[in-house]
């Protein structure tokens, strides 16, 4: 419940990423960006916590192999934050990573 609870309560951000040239590293607005390889040249993305936020998988059903603890987590990506062509180019598996 507390990582749901922090998860729905992520501020709303704006991200980008702007392709700079071969040999140059992409110009972001977060640090976590930097490793995308992207298919457009520019890209601004906006961000808002997710509308739904569950438990899933081994956690949930207490089936989960110790030592190692991993929980497995369900997002419904906000209306707001997809656009009506994200479908093309790539554009949604891009905001879903």
């Amino acid at each position: 419940r507390a990582l749901r609870g922090e998860i729905l309560s992520l501020p709303p951000a704006e991200l980008s990423w702007e392709d700079r040239g071969i040999g140059k590293l992409p110009l972001v607005s977060h640090a976590e960006l930097s490793g995308l390889r992207l298919a457009n040249h520019k890209v601004s993305l906006p961000w808002a916590p997710p509308e739904h936020v569950e438990l899933v998988g081994s956690y949930l059903l207490r089936t989960v192999v110790r030592p190692s603890l991993d929980v497995d987590v369900a997002v419904r990506i906000p209306r707001a934050c997809l656009l009506s062509k994200d479908y093309l180019d790539h554009r949604y598996v891009d905001k879903r990573q």
